[in-house]
């Protein structure tokens, strides 16, 4: 035979899809087909049962059926993570299965944290299955729940999570497209324990897949993987299953164990053969040899919860011993199942296999179950007499010993039956031990019997109090008479016992009852009532209960004749009916939960709707303890926000929680205090933050004073609270930020006035909706809270209506005639000053309609107008006829000629009001910047604010011109003309210079004055930094009329360009124009092929051909052609000396800004990450050289290292020099072959400073030459 493969079979982990030894069972094909009509299916079963590889395979077989499958692997996000990060981590997956990143090139990572932080978890998840998943896959979707009992392990509740799933079960009717989603869920647990809210569940409308053992008919995979060694394949496999019941996990080890063995096969004997391999390899020392760990596995699952280890074990034995017990779906049976140790079979339970009752056999429940309990021994020889040798039960301190360590637990039958006869039989050799004890210490009585059987008769035998109460007869004989012994022990028990018992000398031991009658919280009421039941009825039928338990262990009740009554008559007259009923009445009615929640902080302990009413009734007046507060208060938070629905995200419900369990340590009267904010803010979770922080700084205690509070604190001066950013965004949005004119006001105005409005979903009512100024319930609209309603007044309303909108009620009024009443659209004035207010705001479709019909109709009244005394001129004409007199007529007619000019000069005059309107305007622009913006400027968010706010004013804003071209085409001489003709006109200008490199020469160069404002800087910078250059200019207390901007002769003007456009700029700022100076002396057609020459031409507006005076016609013609090459239809300019009519070039208005964003998408410029320096030096060969010294040059040198010394591809420099012996400084230019030294006064400490632009230039001589030249 071949040698055996020995990777045939696969022990653990998932099969792959295309694994030889996959067993196909009924089960996938249920599994399939169920998932291919979209049913939601789960397969929840016990661990090593195949579910994963049935996932594979199901998973392959829907695929080839054009159904697109993804997997979340629950275990894979993490067992110790955040909510947000489990949510976080199922879109992951979901990502990574459906490849939406790679495919669709969907950004989850910025898309899911915007998401998540305004609308939680739960419904970003919603609005990413329903709007990503649904609408970029367009197959039929499965999406496949791995590990799902690993939720147990969760700090959080994920019901959400489960109801989501249920909801798009639910929604197929109403929406088809859910048709084509479909959920499968696998892992060890009861649907029970995965979601505790039995109206979310998914398990009650989705369909089970039961998983069964391997059969006979379906192994023939596995026969093959035996054949090539063994001749009776089909026999081996045949006594595996007898011993793992086709346990998927051990059917897989047991036949590679077969494969794998050098063993031969005795004359056919395969029986003895495979149970001699499986003792050796499997059963003994199994713990040693269960690799991979399966065995263990089901241990650890039975054993790791001390608590409940001993019923587990019990009811297993139970299986064990009896073969079949009834199943009764108790919890103790369901964990069995799913540890995989037993199965149900035809209505009956039984162990799953042979190797399992091997190994867990009856010889190890029982080594098991003495670890656990202190009384294995006697149990065993109690249940080994039939339960007769009563020599066996536990007595005195054994007993007491015992019912402790079995308080709290779970104990099997056989236990709670030993425990409860042991203390029947306690009770009994107490009696008879106090008879005797009684005898001696009481002492002589002739009446003695009669007196002992009194004692009893009152404790019932028990020990402590039948001492007791012999002693107080001994003490007082006398009070005993003959005949009348009951009245005087009567006497004693209620003198010396009863009454005031707290103060009595038995006071200790009635509080230990009452302790141990108390002592589990989430029974209490329970066993009250049961108490109450027996004090009324004298005994109630026995039933095991766990209450009944409790109640037996108090010492309280005992067990007589299978019912329970009250020990003895001093109970029942200290714990009488009074005594329960003042418990019950002083019991919290909200105990159970309290004390669960207490313990796990699980918030499905938390209370609502009727209970939590009853409990809040309950609390009034009553001391609780500030663990009772904050429950109540979590109660009520949690409630509000679903019935608001309203769902924070994690974080901010822990914020919002940790802010109103404050209360519970600052208020008289938490409850009321909380019930009294949400009255106020209806469970917003930013407000009620806010307010219950400001109540608790504030030091207030009284409900009256909360309300005082909101009213003059938040009402009245919210702008000055810091804290109400909530309130603060609202306002922001609506008046600064305007996303859609005034209709969103007008509609939360109809809001307000009518309370409730109809839920439409237009945008006006959805921006609504997300500021969360209104709510949506029931298809209805509100406000969101009184809160609002009362910052936000109607009031309030149409003040900002008439201030940023004062033609909204003439455009509601005209679309509420049907767009038919001309008396509401504007004209004339009125509509040229209206177009002024909202030049540049964004207005919506029906305003824009409004004012293109109000254009329309003036139009037309000016036309009548002037065809009216057209006509009229017309008939005085034809009159010339019928009179004499013309100079009449002439009159006339020159009247109606003069009312025609007056007409025109009329709507002249109108448009110079409108010109001035806008400069006032522009002046409020200006105002507003200075006293909104500008007061805090590192307060970067409220500039960004304020910045937006100013878009809802016309946009003048200060002019901007940039100015550039290479080194020595003139610009700083331009600039210098602008001051001198601009400055002693009362105008100011602001010159922000950018040096190449760090030294500052441009900004030496131009003249400065007190007209002037001058900022320079130097290349490499960033869009911040101009940013803040040109807030500075703003910032400033005179007015700017002007900035210009002179950039560097290597700069690109775009990255320039785009940070006016980009940013708060272009709110604040008008770009005029773009001026780009060319020295047609120097500037020869080789430099225009240079990188950046060429960007300097192709976005400059105004081409500035400077020096023309030194360059003859046909040399300009050929560079302007040159030019136009480069830029067509480009405005070139002549000049000489820089002298150019300033109207030609300032507030031109060239500039158009939509090029320049076509221009950057082409460039791939992306705003905020780009700097305004290049790398066009390089790209175009070019270098630079900067010389600065504090020593001065002689001019002999300096001129002689001019004509001598000076690199020939020197083609640019520029700078300030100091001559020794020479009192003025001198500005130096350099184009070409050409330099000028003019001098000019000193306006700082004297210094040289020279910058030199080449190609291939050898830095180090050169520096080393220029320092040669200095003195």
């Amino acid at each position: 035979m071949a040698p055996p493969n020995s990777s045939f079979y696969q022990i653990g982990a998932s099969l792959p899809v295309d694994a030889p030894s996959y067993v196909k069972r009924s089960s996938d094909e249920e599994f399939y087909q169920k998932l291919q009509a979209g049913k939601l299916s789960y397969v929840l079963n016990s661990r090593q049962m195949g579910k994963s590889s049935l996932r594979v395979q199901t998973m392959q077989r829907l695929k080839a059926s054009s159904t697109a499958c993804g997997v979340i692997d629950l275990t894979g996000i993490g067992r110790k993570v955040t909510l947000e990060q489990w949510y976080g981590g199922i879109v992951y997956a979901l990502v990574e299965s459906f490849h939406l990143e790679d495919e669709f090139d969907f950004d989850w990572q910025t898309w899911w944290p915007q998401k998540q932080k305004f609308l939680g978890s739960v419904t970003s998840l919603r609005i990413f299955i329903t709007e990503i998943l649904l609408e970029k896959i367009k197959q039929p979707i499965v999406i496949f729940i791995d590990e799902i009992d690993s939720v147990l392990s969760q700090d959080f509740s994920t019901d959400g999570f489960f109801a989501l799933i249920r909801s798009f079960q639910n929604q197929r009717a109403d929406n088809p497209n859910f048709k084509r989603l479909t959920f499968a869920l696998l892992g060890v647990a009861t649907p029970s324990d995965l979601i505790r809210d039995k109206k979310q569940t998914p398990f009650n409308i989705g369909e089970a897949i039961e998983l069964h053992g391997f059969k006979l008919e379906e192994v023939e995979p596995l026969v093959k993987g035996l054949e090539d060694k063994f001749r009776n394949a089909q026999a081996l496999l045949e006594e595996v299953l007898y011993w793992t019941s086709g346990q998927p996990f051990l059917t897989q080890k047991v036949c590679q164990l077969i494969r794998n063995t050098e063993a031969e096969i005795s004359n056919g004997n395969a029986k003895q053969w495979v149970e001699n391999l499986l003792q050796k390899h499997l059963l003994e020392n199994w713990e040693a040899q269960d690799e991979p760990e399966h065995l263990r596995t089901i241990r650890d699952r039975l054993l790791s919860n001390k608590q409940r280890a001993g019923l587990l074990l019990g009811l297993y034995q139970n299986i064990l011993q009896s073969q079949q017990v009834q199943p009764n779906n108790s919890i103790e049976e369901t964990e069995l199942r799913l540890s995989g140790l037993i199965v149900k079979e035809q209505s009956q339970l039984r162990v799953y296999n042979r190797v399992y009752s091997s190994v867990f056999d009856l010889i190890w429940v029982k080594e098991e179950l003495a670890k656990l309990r202190p009384y294995n021994e006697s149990l065993n020889a109690w249940l080994a007499s039939k339960r007769q040798d009563y020599s066996r039960l536990l007595q005195g301190k054994a007993l007491q010993e015992a019912l402790q360590w079995a308080e709290g637990k779970s104990l099997s039958d056989d236990d709670n039956q030993f425990l409860r006869a042991s203390q029947r039989f306690d009770i009994e050799e107490a009696k008879k031990a106090n008879s005797a004890a009684l005898k001696g210490l009481i002492g002589e009585f002739s009446n003695l019997d009669t007196i002992i059987q009194e004692v009893l008769s009152w404790t019932g035998g028990q020990p402590i109090l039948s001492e007791k109460l012999g002693q107080l007869i001994a003490t007082d004989k006398s009070s005993i008479l003959e005949g009348n012994e009951h009245l005087g022990i009567e006497q004693l028990v209620r003198t010396r016992i009863i009454e005031n018992w707290e103060t009595q000398e038995t006071a200790e031991f009635f509080i230990g009852i009452r302790s141990r009658l108390l002592r589990d919280k989430k029974l209490v009421v329970n066993i009250l009532q049961i108490y109450q039941q027996i004090l009324q009825q004298g005994a109630i039928a026995e039933d095991d209960s766990t209450e009944q338990m409790e109640l037996l262990q108090s010492g309280l009740v005992i067990k007589q004749q299978n019912q329970l009554r009250i020990y003895n008559r001093i109970y029942t007259s200290i714990f009488d009916l009074t005594w329960v009923n003042q418990m019950l009445e002083n019991w919290r009615p909200f105990a159970v939960q309290f004390e669960t929640w207490a313990e796990t902080k699980d918030e499905s302990q938390l209370l609502n709707g009727q209970p939590l009413q009853n409990a809040l009734i309950w609390a009034l007046g009553k001391e609780l303890t500030i663990e009772e507060h904050e429950f109540l208060i979590i109660s009520q938070v949690l409630e509000t926000l679903a019935l608001a629905s309203i769902f924070p995200n994690e974080s901010k419900k822990i914020d919002l929680i940790a802010a109103t369990t404050k209360l519970a340590k600052n208020a008289n009267k938490p409850q009321a205090v909380i019930q009294e904010i949400f009255s106020w803010t209806r469970g917003h979770p930013g407000l009620t933050i806010n307010l219950c922080n400001l109540i608790c700084n504030s030091n207030i205690k009284e409900v009256e004073e909360v309300k005082q509070l909101i009213k003059t604190h938040i009402i009245a001066d919210w702008d000055n609270q810091e804290a109400l950013e909530d309130v603060r965004h609202i306002w922001n949005y609506l008046l600064i930020e305007q996303p859609h004119s005034f209709w969103t006001l007008e509609v939360y105005k109809q809001t307000l006035q009518q309370e409730v409005i109809a839920a439409n979903d237009s945008l006006e009512q959805l921006e609504l909706l997300k500021l969360g100024l209104v709510t949506k319930a029931q298809d209805k609209l509100t406000v969101a809270n009184p809160i609002y309603e009362s910052i936000f007044n109607q009031q309030w309303v149409e003040k900002w209506l008439n201030i940023l909108w004062p033609h909204a009620q003439a455009v509601i009024a005209w679309f509420a005639s049907n767009c038919e009443d001309e008396s509401q659209l504007l004209h004339g004035e009125i509509l040229q000053k209206t177009l002024v207010f909202v030049q540049g705001r964004n207005l919506s479709a029906q305003e824009h309609k409004y004012f293109m019909a109000s254009l329309v109709l003036d139009i037309r009244k000016i036309r009548l107008a002037l065809e009216e005394a057209e006509n009229e001129a017309i008939q005085t004409l034809q009159k010339c006829s019928e009179v004499s007199n013309f100079q009449d007529l002439f009159t006339d007619i020159q009247s109606k000629h003069t009312q025609t000019w007056q007409t025109i000069g009329n709507w002249s005059q109108t448009i110079k009001d409108i010109k001035e309107r806008e400069q006032e305007l522009g002046q409020q622009q200006r105002e507003l910047i200075k006293s909104l913006l500008i007061k805090d400027k590192k307060q970067e968010k409220q500039k960004q604010i304020f910045a937006d706010f100013i878009q809802n004013f016309p946009k003048t804003g200060l002019p901007v011109t940039i100015v550039t071209g290479f080194l020595g085409s003139g610009k700083s001489t331009f600039i210098n003309k602008i001051l001198e003709n601009t400055c002693p006109k009362g105008a100011k200008v602001a010159v922000l210079v950018y040096e190449f490199g760090d030294i500052n020469i441009d900004s030496e160069l131009i003249d400065i004055d007190s007209y002037l404002i001058e900022i320079s800087s130097s290349y490499p910078i960033n869009d911040n930094d101009l940013v803040d250059k040109v807030y500075h200019v703003l910032e400033r207390e005179e007015e700017i009329d002007y900035l210009i901007i002179e950039a560097t002769g290597v700069a690109d003007p775009l990255p320039i360009v785009l940070t006016f456009l980009g940013t708060e700029l272009r709110d604040l700022t008008r770009l005029d124009s773009i001026i780009t100076f060319v020295d047609a002396a120097n500037d020869s057609l080789d430099l225009l092929n240079s990188e950046a020459a060429l960007k300097q031409i192709t976005y400059g507006d105004i081409i500035l051909l400077n020096k023309t005076d030194l360059v003859n016609e046909a040399e300009l013609q050929k560079l302007e052609e040159k030019i136009l090459e480069v830029k067509e239809h480009a405005k070139i300019i002549r000049s000489n000396y820089c002298q150019v009519p300033l109207s030609l070039i300032l507030n031109a208005g060239f500039f158009e800004s939509d090029k320049y964003f076509d221009v950057a998408s082409e460039h791939g410029y992306n705003y905020g990450d780009y700097h305004h320096d290049s790398d066009y030096l390089n790209n175009d060969g070019l270098t630079s050289v900067f010389f600065q010294s504090e020593k001065p040059f002689d001019v002999n040198k300096f001129e002689n290292f001019l004509n001598e010394h000076i690199p020939k591809n020197v083609f640019r420099a520029k700078g300030i020099l100091w001559f020794s012996g020479i009192e003025k400084r001198h500005i130096f230019y350099l184009s070409g072959n050409r330099y000028n030294l003019d001098p000019d006064e000193w306006k700082d400490k004297p210094k040289n400073q020279l910058l030199l632009i080449s190609q291939n230039l050898d830095r180090e001589t050169l520096l080393e030459q220029l320092e040669l030249v200095t003195n």
